[in-house]
Parts: structure tokens; C-alpha cells; sequence
């Protein structure tokens, strides 16, 4: 065994699990492509260019005892044609609690919003930042789109931010293959699949009307995206 590999296990935590998230983007709960034709409630079709958004404020917890881990990081997902990021390290979680509850921001949390000088996943070069009034573009989706009976494809974007489109979903946190909740094993990795429905952007609760609603950047219309996105998210654990 090589050194590296030898320091690597001194420093794994025997009392303590790594938490690992793993994105899966799906549309209609199918397997999501960049450029691929679909069409949305509205009836509306659309193709898919570039995808981002942040995850922040991880937590889990123990609904009897109150216990808890908590990162106060964001983290970047990202499918494009230029880069795909669709799996982070969150941290070491202590193997001695049983956790059955997990909460999570979509976007970037009022404290962290109001600040210049992130460097890493938040920043500024990355593209995600408006300016220090706006503070950061939670989520970000463009392509093209076409209506029904027409072949002319437009384009559309919708940039995402403002502290009150920050939105916080709470998951109930079982393993799949045990029908349990999680228990993290120590030395081990525990992997969360969230798993996100693209078309859910354009349906619940507003049907977009891609042709009145094709371009936001601002607080206007920004809420119908964010109240839509919000609910296209879904938790599983496997060990």
C-alpha cells in the first residue's frame, strides 16, 4: 500500500460516516439530456442549454431527540455543455445518531447573499452573481422553445435570486434498501440521490406560458419559477 493510501485511511474517522450527495436530473421521470426535445404542460416545447442552481444549508436530524448535523456550506450543480457537477462531499457525520429527517436550500441563504468575498462554490467568477443589491442567481435555466403549430425556435432564460425566492424543502430520510431510517457507518460513505424533475419548472403550482414568460431577471414572474422548482426535487439514501 502506497503512502497516500495509508494517510488516506489515518484520517477517516472510524466514528463517523462521509455524506455524499448525488444529483439526478430527470424530465417526466426519465433521464434528462441537454438539447433534447420536450415538451411542457403548457404544451410548449423547449430544449435545455445550461442548468445551475446552489444546495446549501444540509441538515439532518433526529425528530425524537433533537440531534443534529448541520453544514452551512452552498454548493454549485451545474449540467452544461461546458461542465457537468452533479456530485459533492458534504462532510463526516457521527455514527452514533439515527437521523430520519433532512432539510435544504435551494439557492443561497440572507447571510451569505449579502456578502462580496466567497471564494469557491460562491465565487463570483463562477457566474452565478448579480451585484452586492441582488446578491446571487439561485438557479438558472436557458435553452430554446418553440410553441405548438410553430417551427421557429426562440430562446429563453430564467435567472433566479432574491432572498424570498430561498427556498427550504424538508425530506424524510430512509434507506431505500432497509425501509429505515439512516444510520451512518463509520469509514463508510452514505450517498443521498436527489433527485430533480426538470419539467416540474414549467407546471406546479403555474403553468409557464413560454411565450408571455420566456425571460426573468428580476423579481417579476421570478416567484412562479421558484414556487414551481421548489417542488421537483426528491430524496432517496442508499449506502
Amino acid at each position: 500500500m502506497d503512502d497516500h493510501k495509508k494517510d488516506s485511511l489515518r484520517s477517516t474517522p472510524s466514528h463517523k460516516g462521509l455524506l455524499r450527495v448525488e444529483i439526478k436530473l430527470v424530465n417526466e421521470e426519465l433521464p434528462f439530456s441537454l438539447q433534447t426535445e420536450y415538451k411542457n404542460a403548457n404544451g410548449d416545447f423547449y430544449k435545455v442549454g445550461t442548468l445551475m442552481f446552489y444546495l446549501s444549508k444540509i441538515q439532518l436530524f433526529n425528530s425524537l431527540t433533537g440531534e443534529s448535523f448541520q453544514d452551512s456550506k452552498s454548493y454549485l450543480i451545474e449540467k452544461s455543455l461546458n461542465r457537468t457537477r452533479l456530485t459533492f462531499d458534504v462532510g463526516w457525520v457521527d455514527t452514533s445518531v439515527v437521523f430520519d429527517v433532512l432539510t435544504l436550500g435551494i439557492g443561497v441563504d440572507s447571510l451569505q447573499n449579502s456578502r462580496l468575498d466567497h471564494k469557491g462554490e460562491l465565487d463570483p467568477a463562477l457566474g452565478m452573481f448579480w451585484d452586492w443589491v441582488t446578491g446571487y442567481k439561485f438557479f438558472l435555466i436557458e435553452g430554446n422553445y418553440r410553441i405548438q403549430n410553430t417551427s421557429s425556435w426562440q430562446f429563453f432564460e430564467y435567472h433566479i435570486g432574491l432572498n424570498p425566492n430561498y427556498r427550504i424543502q424538508r425530506f424524510d430520510m430512509v434507506n431505500r434498501k432497509l425501509n429505515q431510517p439512516i444510520k451512518f457507518r463509520g469509514g463508510k460513505t452514505t450517498t443521498l440521490i436527489l433527485e430533480f424533475d426538470v419539467a416540474e419548472i414549467f407546471k406546479n403550482p403555474h403553468t409557464i406560458d413560454m411565450s408571455a414568460v420566456h425571460s426573468i431577471h428580476d423579481w417579476k414572474d421570478s416567484y412562479l419559477i421558484a414556487d414551481n422548482y421548489a417542488n421537483g426535487f426528491r430524496a432517496f439514501v442508499f449506502y
